[in-house]
């Protein structure tokens, strides 16, 4: 199954990247027609990067808000509670008082 999942993911960027490609390709043939400025070609192909941009961090958070929870699901400690009972430990700590030495 490993192996199945790591070829869907080669084969999704391979498509990604020749997609592109083909795109690039498409723009700067429009320029050299004339049927689209330099300009308006560099602007379009920002704007497609952006919305790239755009679409990863969504994947990227929506991969993360999946993983809390299955993770959360299974019983782990998030970063965020160990965060919490580090703070817990860090006040009870303060509230014990050290033993009085007895020098005589």
């Amino acid at each position: 199954m490993e192996q199945k999942s790591v070829y869907v993911i080669e084969m999704a960027l391979g498509l990604a990247l020749m997609g592109r490609n083909k795109l690039a390709a498409a723009v700067d043939s429009l320029v050299e027609k004339g049927a689209m400025s330099k300009q308006q070609a560099q602007e379009f192909l920002q704007a497609a990067q952006s919305e790239g941009a755009e679409c990863k961090k969504s994947i990227g958070d929506q991969f993360m808000n999946s993983a809390k929870k299955v993770l959360g699901e299974l019983g782990f400690a998030s970063a965020d509670d160990l965060d919490k009972v580090h703070q817990e430990i860090i006040g009870l700590k303060a509230m014990i008082k050290p033993p009085h030495s007895t020098e005589a």
